[in-house]
């Protein structure tokens, strides 16, 4: 597959090779001694707790303001780990080790952004009022003293600003495509927007075309997802299609700086749902050809395959960044991948249990 190199002013270099053998084994094993704790939504119960990374030894977590159960669906954990929004109705704040609360309820009509809502060094997060009405404005929200900033309109897929009071924002443009059930618009920019100050434009549509080398004719839709730390945003490119099962569908993963500048791209046989490591310095997603990692070091990207029969996204890496932790609630299974050598173990999964982070053990550890 190759990699498209965007160049302005910097010298990158982007190498395509195999991170594990093509022999790479695959293990279906009942327990793994991995360290770290898990994040976990019970969704038959809507209870939020922890596990450890194999799936057993499943714990609520309790405290004041937390019910025993909710009526959650998702949950979205910080990179920090020190707060979890349930649903859109819950901001729980962990206590180190996780094994008390603090919950506080939301305003009804509220929606976070996804798939990471929080901002500001995670003292904020953003989210939508009176979503999907056409009259929403998207908003941040102080977690603890409550106070909200207005961003603009709700007018695009968006996430929170790791490194500000505000959001990263895929605008709509005005050209509609019915996919399934469901009117999609294709997206005209990529903008960051802060309280306070104007909004500037990370990318263009049509440039991000040309950098992923993927043709002007149909329309796309793109997500944003940015580093733990706000210094990179992936910019995953998905052709909108009649056919939500297209194998013709046309994708793309860009990688850019707060800038706009291109550090690396990579076309996608499927729809690229990249998950970022804790320290920003590997970009993980599944494609057909298996686990597809990016390593970024300064002004120089790698690219690796890991040629591996993984399903399930998105996944999660693990605190050290040497696993990856894939859930297919479908078949039930879950998938860790050793990175250093290209193991898959695959485990049994409760199919009720959304896990959401991987986070180091109590201490620190992990």
């Amino acid at each position: 597959m190759a990699v498209i190199i965007g160049v302005l002013g910097w010298v990158i270099a982007i190498s395509i090779g195999r991170g594990a053998p093509a022999s790479a084994p695959t293990v279906v094993a009942p327990r793994l001694d991995l360290p770290g704790r898990v994040i976990v939504l019970d969704t038959t119960s809507g209870r939020l707790g922890a596990a450890r990374p194999d799936g057993s030894g499943f714990a609520p977590f309790s405290g004041p303001g937390f019910p025993a159960k909710t009526q959650a669906k998702t949950a979205v954990v910080s990179p920090d780990g020190g707060h979890v929004i349930v649903g859109d109705t819950q901001v729980v704040d962990l206590e180190p080790g996780g094994e008390h609360v603090r919950a506080k309820p939301l305003t009804a009509g509220d929606a976070f952004v996804g798939p990471q809502p929080f901002a500001d060094h995670e003292t904020r997060a953003v989210f939508a009022t009176s979503p999907g009405t056409g009259r929403g404005r998207m908003m941040s929200v102080d977690l603890d003293g409550g106070s909200r900033h207005d961003l603009g309109p709700a007018d695009g897929a968006a996430i929170g600003d790791p490194r500000r009071d505000g959001a990263i924002v895929a605008v709509e443009g005005k050209t509609e495509v019915n996919i399934g059930r469901y009117t999609e618009r294709n997206t005209s920019r990529v903008e960051l927007r802060a309280w306070h100050r104007p909004s500037t434009r990370l990318a263009a549509t049509a440039g991000l075309l040309k950098e992923a080398g993927l043709p002007s004719g149909p329309t796309y839709v793109i997500g944003p997802t940015v580093s733990p730390d706000g210094s990179l945003v992936a910019l995953s490119i998905d052709e909108l299609t009649p056919n939500v099962n297209s194998v013709t569908a046309k994708h793309a993963l860009v990688v850019t700086d707060r800038s706009g500048r291109a550090i690396a791209s990579r076309a996608s046989f499927t729809s690229a749902r990249p998950a970022w490591s804790r320290d920003g310095a590997q970009l993980a997603y599944l494609d057909d050809q298996g686990v597809v990692l990016l390593r970024i070091s300064g002004a120089r990207a790698t690219t690796s395959s890991i040629p591996a029969q993984v399903s399930g996204q998105p996944c999660l890496f693990s605190p050290a960044g040497g696993h990856l932790l894939c859930d297919d609630r479908v078949t039930q299974e879950r998938f860790i991948v050793t990175l250093a050598d290209g193991r898959v173990d695959r485990l049994p999964l409760d199919p009720a249990h959304l896990a959401v982070a991987w986070l180091p053990a109590r201490g620190g550890a992990g």
